[in-house]
């Protein structure tokens, strides 16, 4: 398998725990070769080079020539990109075996907030496509002719999140949330809503628990439990510093969806309150990695329930999600399971016959692959 990826980023540092994993993957001879592309333009996205897409596809043409790539994947394909189809046609071309791939990353809405134009003109051009949600994202890109769509979780970045942290002793908080105050224009999305209550949250939880609340992000200003911003890397550095920690409330309720920062927080060791997505709790067990509520007074309760364990309580549950995390969630364990699928559907199409739908990796322990197959593979035809 030699492997070219189109990167979401402008180098290889804006997403390390990808790129690590396909360079290991490639040092220990799973795949032959691996390229990485970054395609994201070097300056504003919204006013990129009006050469910067005609070049980069052409890097990417020679790049498929020069070095007999045989699996495109275009990696969180979704935003203000130039139309892919014209590209992977003349990439089917050079290489008429080659098999592309297409990850999608971001939630988006079923009427409003709908994916970009990129995603569905990627996504129909694809022999596999992976997801972070299913449900109505999975059944948008099927009607655009999207097949062989999966679910592919979020995870942690290896590179930057195994490392232990240093708990502060004793913790400035008895909760922490670290999330931005967004919100969108149109009032009716779910993305605004997520913001409107939010805001009611911190505002209870500050009326609740005064100085013990910590709150962490962006856009708070005027907010008396605000610390301030915290850098994308340093998100453990900040739950570290509470006995709990909060997932605010979600900007989508998609099937399985978390984003990153789900992960994230579990690794930190920190035992983590979330909101209920459905299906989430086939990737995480409830009540032994994490917590659920799925409104307002529900979460004011289960924070008061676990604030009322012992601390060493407190650690093994926090204990347990971050061994959980780091063994089985990463970045590099969704790299794997990724190269292990095409490489199984390479195998297929080679001796001519049909690849039966997979049993993915992602579920927690106890859950049944084939039982959750229907929910996390689409548009199967192998």
């Amino acid at each position: 398998m030699r492997l070219l990826l189109l990167l979401q980023g402008r180098s290889p540092a804006d997403q390390p725990g990808y790129h690590q994993a396909l360079v290991e993957l490639q040092a220990r001879g799973v795949i032959e070769a691996f390229h990485c592309l970054p395609y994201l333009p070097s300056g504003p996205e919204a006013s990129p080079d009006p050469a910067h897409w005609p070049a980069l596809y052409r890097r990417a043409l020679q790049i498929v020539a020069d070095e007999a790539i045989d699996v495109l994947m275009l990696q969180w394909f979704h935003g203000p990109l130039a139309d892919p189809r014209p590209f992977i046609a003349e990439a089917r071309r050079i290489r008429p075996q080659l098999l592309v791939v297409t990850t999608g990353g971001d939630p988006y809405g079923r009427w409003l907030q709908r994916p970009p134009a990129s995603l569905f003109q990627a996504a129909s051009q694809s022999d596999m496509c992976f997801l972070t949600s299913m449900g109505y994202m999975a059944d948008a890109l099927i009607d655009r002719g999207a097949r062989n769509v999966l679910l592919m979780p979020n995870g942690a970045c290896q590179v930057r999140f195994s490392a232990p942290g240093v708990p502060v002793a004793p913790p400035a908080f008895d909760v922490v949330f670290i999330g931005s105050h967004n919100g969108g224009r149109n009032p009716f999305t779910r993305l605004s809503r997520s913001g409107r209550q939010r805001t009611e949250m911190v505002r209870q939880l500050t009326r609740r628990y005064g100085r013990r609340f910590g709150l962490f992000g962006l856009n708070w200003a005027g907010q008396p439990a605000w610390q301030g911003p915290v850098a994308y890397a340093r998100q453990h550095q900040a739950a570290l510093q509470g006995r709990l920690q909060l997932g605010g409330f979600p900007g989508s309720i998609a099937p399985y969806y978390t984003s990153d920062r789900f992960y994230i927080a579990l690794a930190s060791g920190v035992p983590l309150l979330d909101f209920r997505v459905p299906r989430v709790d086939r990737l995480a067990t409830p009540d032994v990695h994490w917590r659920g509520y799925d409104s307002l007074p529900s979460l004011l309760q289960a924070v008061d329930r676990a604030l009322d364990l012992p601390p060493e309580a407190l650690q093994a549950w926090g204990q347990r999600a971050r061994d959980y995390v780091l063994g089985a969630h990463t970045h590099a364990h969704r790299t794997h399971e990724m190269v292990d699928l095409v490489q199984a559907l390479i195998q297929a199409r080679r001796l001519g016959r049909p690849m039966p739908p997979p049993r993915l990796r992602c579920f927690a322990p106890g859950v049944d692959p084939a039982a959750e197959a229907p929910f996390a593979v689409r548009g199967w035809t192998g």
